[in-house]
């Protein structure tokens, strides 16, 4: 989705479990041991974050008055949010740089709510980047120094391609949800 952050995507899935503070949002996300390693952010982000998926339409605000202290803010994520999570989660990202963080987000919070989503996504990330693959060296020396530049981007990218082939094929996507071992060992 042009123009959001992953992180955006990252709060989204975290309040579809439910709404939320935004400090006790950033304790869940830092002590994720998955999302804590793709992501690190300040208390002050996340809450610049939040008013923007909020300006957005996808998270909704609400005051709740505690037993003591000020009104606290408390953040829920809309139709219109889930609706724009399904389809971030859904697409593949569209660059070989963009694997490391967005793409092993997605992977992560796809297969949290449905390893099957999760499957499909690798299938079409690994049909994505052979296109790009294609794309990007069309044209591309031979020989030289610009060559082998290049070709470093081409390996990198063809070892991606055949990792997402056997993570397709591991039995990671046919274990059952509850099972102790993350899918994403970092």
């Amino acid at each position: 989705m042009k123009g959001s952050w992953p992180q955006e995507f990252i709060l989204l899935a975290m309040l579809r479990e439910g709404p939320e503070h935004g400090y006790r949002l950033h304790h869940r996300l830092t002590e994720d041991s998955v999302l804590s390693r793709i992501w690190t952010i300040k208390l002050s982000q996340m809450y610049f974050l939040l008013s923007k998926v909020v300006r957005r339409g996808w998270v909704r605000r609400a005051w709740r008055r505690g037993r003591q202290g000020p009104p606290r803010a408390e953040f829920s994520i809309t139709a219109k949010g889930r609706t724009a999570l399904r389809q971030w989660l859904a697409e593949p990202v569209e660059a070989p740089r963009e694997l490391r963080g967005a793409f092993v987000a997605k992977l992560y919070l796809s297969y949290q709510g449905s390893p099957a989503a999760a499957r499909s996504l690798v299938s079409r990330q690994r049909n994505a980047l052979r296109a790009w693959q294609r794309r990007h060296t069309r044209g591309q020396p031979r020989t030289g120094m610009a060559s082998a530049a290049l070709r470093i981007r081409d390996v990198q990218t063809q070892a991606a391609i055949v990792y997402l082939g056997q993570l397709w094929r591991s039995r990671a996507f046919r274990a059952h949800r509850t099972r102790s071992k993350p899918l994403l060992d970092l």
